[in-house]
């Protein structure tokens, strides 16, 4: 997973609310490239689900529709965990399975990262289709400027 050096800082200096799990909306470039981040704090009646991210989904639509314009591809969602749980859940699986059979045609790849709290550790997982089967691996984080 490469991503923007301006985008790894502020994924990693955002003031995360830690009585629940966040998030945000990743774009990337035509080359794959991570080149955007819209952070998603959940709202104050969503901070009594500490189990699980829900994305705001009209936050998130708002925000493709913008980077749709600046030639900004959807690239996936990141989400925090707590350092125990460096793995994707059943949940976390459900949920790109549904997005991924959705994604138009020209998006070969997703990424799902977890951003592991309060130590800054950051799992990056890719997911496609391959053959209508949905393939989740671990990527390798390249930060670059």
């Amino acid at each position: 997973m490469k991503i923007l050096n301006s985008v790894w800082n502020e994924i990693i200096r955002t003031d995360y609310n830690l009585s629940c799990e966040n998030g945000g909306l990743l774009g990337k470039n035509e080359n794959g490239v991570i080149v955007k981040v819209a952070i998603d704090i959940p709202s104050y009646s969503d901070k009594y689900n500490i189990c699980t991210y829900t994305p705001n989904i009209e936050q998130f639509n708002d925000t493709l529709a913008k980077w749709h314009k600046e030639k900004v591809i959807f690239g996936g969602i990141f989400h925090t965990h707590y350092s125990n749980k460096a793995v994707l859940s059943n949940a976390d699986l459900s949920y790109i399975s549904k997005i991924l059979k959705f994604i138009p045609k020209g998006i070969k790849d997703l990424y799902f990262p977890i951003l592991l709290l309060p130590d800054i550790n950051f799992i990056p997982y890719k997911a496609m289709l391959n053959n209508g089967k949905v393939c989740i691996t671990e990527d390798i984080l390249e930060v670059i400027s």
